[in-house]
């Protein structure tokens, strides 16, 4: 893995999107300094940056860069050529993550998700148990609420909102709370839960990848699906320490590739393009990317 030094650190765990891919650049929130970091995705460097009060959270849109102020009362819309925000939004409860798909952003709190419109109106909001990620094939919305481990489809023409499948694993011990869409298959995965392979069509559990005790998030690339699993005894405290990273070859759901960090990693952020993975270790202040 290589390590660049970004924000300064953060001093605290904070939810794992620090971090999101777009508008040819990789955005990293530094909530500590009140800032986005450019940078570049293929050298790692900052190109520029941008200032948003204690952003925590961020997501990367078609026009504009989108952050959660830290309390996830206020949702922040940054214009990248000036710098500048350009639009203020107050949120109807505290939220923790901020998304940006299907020409929308939405932003997920624990007993609901709410859709944004590019002006930062709210224009839809659903009632789900603990929203925590969500993917787009561009004419609908896919989302997991770990609170109960239930997939939700929205009909992004309608605002339609239905239920996928049955529970993805029993609550009372595992909680599935991260997605990726590749070539048509989903891959899920949580604290607690192994790598699921998903149909996004009927929600149908197609095959599950052990892992012990569970992953904390999954990102995937042009040739391979990557996972971060937990450190156990990190696990039962709450937080997210990375004790391997590992690639599956997604024809067979099988570990081809296991790395492990040579320290102690939070992971803060874990995105991917088509050839690169991304990991932001929030509390040292490091980037680390490895070639997909």
């Amino acid at each position: 893995m290589r390590s660049e030094r970004v924000c300064g650190g953060a001093g605290i765990p904070l939810p794992q999107y620090q971090a999101s891919l777009g508008l040819g650049s990789l955005w990293i929130a530094c909530p500590t300094l009140s800032t986005i970091l450019r940078v570049g995705p293929r050298s790692g460097s900052v190109r520029s940056t941008l200032h948003a009060p204690a952003a925590f959270a961020v997501a990367a849109g078609p026009s504009r860069v989108w952050a959660l102020g830290f309390g996830g009362i206020r949702l922040y819309g940054l214009d990248r050529a000036t710098k500048r925000v350009v639009v203020r939004a107050a949120l109807p409860a505290a939220a923790s993550y901020v998304w940006s798909a299907g020409g929308a952003v939405w932003v997920g709190e624990d007993g609901a998700l709410d859709r944004f419109s590019p002006t930062g109106k709210r224009v839809a909001r659903f009632q789900l148990d603990h929203p925590s990620d969500v993917v787009s094939d561009g004419r609908t919305l896919l989302v997991i609420a770990h609170g109960d481990n239930t997939l939700h489809r929205i009909d992004l023409a309608t605002n339609r909102i239905s239920a996928l499948g049955t529970q993805l694993a029993p609550p009372e011990t595992a909680a599935v709370e991260r997605v990726a869409l590749r070539d048509g298959v989903l891959w899920l995965t949580g604290r607690g839960a192994g790598l699921l392979r998903v149909d996004p069509a009927t929600g149908t559990v197609l095959g599950t990848t052990p892992l012990d005790p569970g992953g904390i998030d999954v990102a995937a690339t042009s040739d391979a699906v990557w996972v971060a699993v937990y450190k156990a005894a990190a696990q039962r405290k709450g937080l997210p320490v990375v004790a391997d990273l590992l690639r599956i070859d997604p024809s067979t759901g099988t570990v081809v590739r296991r790395l492990t960090p040579q320290s102690k990693l939070d992971l803060t952020a874990f995105v991917a393009d088509a050839h690169r993975v991304w990991l932001v270790d929030g509390v040292a202040g490091r980037l680390l990317h490895v070639q997909g």
